[in-house]
């Protein structure tokens, strides 16, 4: 997972990396989601997931996100 990633990022490994999912919304078998993603209390992005229940479970099949830096 992406935010995994930013955790294990050397270059950001003193900081303090937060999310929190602000809305999520479905119908059936699709959702929406959004999440707000924090470094050390800074607001640096808002990731917006769309996600679709398959069989096995839900997956996320698209993501677009706006950087607050």
């Amino acid at each position: 997972m992406w935010l995994n990633r930013l955790q294990l990022d050397r270059t950001r490994n003193t900081n303090r990396i937060e999310s929190i999912f602000s809305l999520i919304d479905f119908s059936g078998n699709t959702a929406i989601a959004r999440m707000e993603i924090y470094e050390n209390s800074k607001h640096i992005y808002t990731d917006y997931m769309g996600l679709y229940k398959f069989p096995e479970g839900w997956r996320i099949v698209n993501k677009i996100f706006y950087s607050h830096e």
